[in-house]
C-alpha cells in the first residue's frame, strides 16, 4: 500500500515541504507508530509515522525531495500482526583468555602512548606478528583527518537561505557606534527588576523606526519591491542544529513588556523546537544579537526575501573627551545590511541614525507603551 504525506501543515500557505531524513530503509521491518521519516517546512520539522505493520517495499519520496500533503511517500506491504525476525544463529566464538598479551617493540609501545594508540587495534608486521615503531605509524597514519558531518536537515536549508541572499542580492553593511548611556541607566533603575531584555528595546526602537522609514520595511521578489503595512521583526535566535527566526507580529503596536515577554516565550520554544510556520514566517526585517558572546560589530546576511537586518554588538565602556574631562560612557555598535537594490546608502543611512537617536535619548524618544 502507497502511504501519501499527511495533511499536517498548510500547504497553501507554507508551500511544500522537504524530506529531511528516513529512518527506515526498503526491506526493513516496521510495526505501527513506528517513526518513517522527517518533513521540513519552514524549518519546522514533523514526524511521519507508519499507520501499519509491515515491510517496507520502497521509499518513493527519497530524503531532499520536495513535497506536499497527498504526494504518494513509501510503499509499504502490510501484515496483520508484527513481524519478527529471528537472527541465524552465530557460531560460538572461542572464548577469550583471561589476559592478552600484545607483543611489540619499546618504540612501538612508547609511540603508542604518546599517540593514545590502543595496541591491541595495531596490525604487527614483525617476526610472529610483532608491532613495530613502523606499524604504529601507519596506523596513525590511517587514522582521517577529519569527521565528516553531512549538510542536511535545517542546516542545510539554512546554508541554502544564506547562499541564496548573498548571490540574489547587493549587501552592504553600514556599521553606527552609539552612545547608550542613558539607555543603559534607564534600564538599570527601571527595567532590569520588570524582566524587560535589551533585546527588547531594540525591537521596540526599530518598529519606531520602521514607522517613520517603511521603505526598510519591505520584501524584495523578482523585480517587484513590497512595502509591508504591517511591521513584523524577526528576532533571530541561536539553537544546537542552527539558527531560528521566530516573528513578533505587529512590534509597534505593542508594548515593551508584551514584546520582551514575547521574546522569551518563542526563544523557549525555539530551542524546544516547538515552533510552528506560522512563528517562523511573515516578518518584514530582522535583528540579530551577538552582544551576549562579546561581539562588537559584524557583518549580518539579509533574511530574504526582507531588504534589511540589523546587528546588535556588546554594550561596552568607550572614553570621551568633553569640556575638558575623560568620560566613561557605555556605546553599542549598530550594524545594517540592506539590499542596495531596493534602497541607496543614504536613507539606509538615516534610517539608522533614526534608530541610534532613539537608544540614546531613550526618556524622550521610546515609547514603552
Amino acid at each position: 500500500m502507497i502511504i501519501s504525506v499527511p495533511e499536517i501543515w498548510d500547504y497553501k500557505k507554507y508551500g511544500p515541504g522537504v524530506v529531511a531524513a528516513w529512518f527506515k530503509k526498503e526491506g526493513s521491518i516496521i510495526k505501527k507508530d513506528d517513526l518513517l521519516c522527517h518533513i521540513m517546512v519552514v524549518k519546522v520539522t514533523y514526524e511521519v509515522r507508519a499507520p501499519v505493520n509491515g515491510r517496507v517495499v520502497k521509499i518513493v519520496a527519497p530524503k531532499g525531495s520536495k513535497v506536499k500533503p497527498g504526494d504518494p511517500l513509501i510503499d509499504i506491504e502490510e501484515t496483520a500482526e508484527v513481524i519478527t525476525v529471528i537472527p541465524e544463529a552465530k557460531p560460538a566464538e572461542k572464548a577469550l583468555p583471561s589476559e592478552t598479551i600484545i607483543r611489540a617493540t619499546p618504540a612501538a609501545k612508547r609511540l603508542a602512548r604518546e599517540l593514545g594508540i590502543d595496541l591491541s587495534t595495531v596490525t604487527g608486521t614483525g617476526p610472529g606478528g610483532l608491532i613495530t615503531e613502523e606499524d604504529v605509524k601507519r596506523y596513525r597514519e590511517a587514522i582521517p583527518a577529519y569527521k565528516a558531518k553531512e549538510l542536511s536537515g535545517l542546516r542545510k536549508i539554512i546554508a541554502d537561505r544564506m547562499m541564496e541572499s548573498m548571490k540574489n542580492s547587493a549587501q552592504v553593511t553600514l556599521h553606527m557606534e552609539v552612545d547608550v548611556t542613558e539607555l543603559v541607566n534607564m534600564y538599570e533603575k527601571d527595567l532590569k527588576n520588570k524582566d524587560i531584555t535589551y533585546t527588547a528595546l531594540i525591537v521596540k526602537a526599530v518598529s519606531q523606526a520602521l514607522q517613520e522609514h517603511p521603505y526598510m520595511n519591505a520584501h524584495i521578489v523578482n523585480d517587484e519591491i513590497r512595502i509591508f503595512n504591517r511591521i513584523n521583526i524577526g528576532v533571530a535566535v541561536a539553537i544546537e542544529q542552527g539558527l531560528l527566526v521566530p516573528v513578533i507580529k505587529d512590534a509597534d503596536k505593542k508594548s515593551l513588556s508584551q514584546i520582551s515577554n514575547e521574546i522569551k516565550e518563542l526563544s523557549s520554544l525555539a530551542k524546544k523546537e516547538g515552533l510552528t510556520p506560522d512563528q517562523l514566517t511573515g516578518s518584514t526585517f530582522t535583528i540579530t544579537n551577538l552582544g551576549m558572546y562579546g561581539i562588537d560589530y559584524f557583518t549580518p546576511i539579509i533574511n530574504p526575501p526582507e531588504i534589511a537586518i540589523l546587528g546588535i554588538g556588546r554594550i561596552s565602556d568607550k572614553l570621551y573627551y568633553e569640556n575638558k574631562e575623560i568620560k566613561v560612557r557605555k556605546v553599542i555598535t549598530l550594524s545594517l545590511t540592506f539590499d542596495h537594490r531596493a534602497v541607496d546608502g543614504a536613507p539606509a543611512a538615516e534610517f539608522l541614525a533614526k534608530i541610534a537617536s532613539i537608544l540614546t535619548n531613550p526618556s524622550q524618544k521610546l515609547k514603552l507603551e
